[in-house]
């Protein structure tokens, strides 16, 4: 079983945006869109929060300018 959690924009990175992943994509058009290939939080669940901060779970930063072919093609 894979769950991917809404991705979190880099703030820190040369272009200093503070947009959200919201701000810029339709996340209820991404969720349905791969509803059928995978399940999709919008952040890690609470039970999982501590091994998260320890990096006990699996993270892929997502390539710049991710579309869903990305997310269907690569992650899935």
């Amino acid at each position: 079983n894979l769950t991917m959690v809404i991705p979190e924009l880099d703030k820190t990175s040369f272009w200093a945006d503070p947009s959200e992943f919201g701000d810029i994509f339709d996340v209820k058009h991404f969720i349905m869109s791969v509803r059928d290939e995978i399940r999709i939080v919008k952040e890690v669940p609470s039970k999982y929060q501590r091994r998260w901060r320890q990096g006990k779970i699996l993270s892929m930063p997502p390539v710049s300018w991710s579309d869903e072919s990305y997310y269907i093609n690569q992650i899935l």
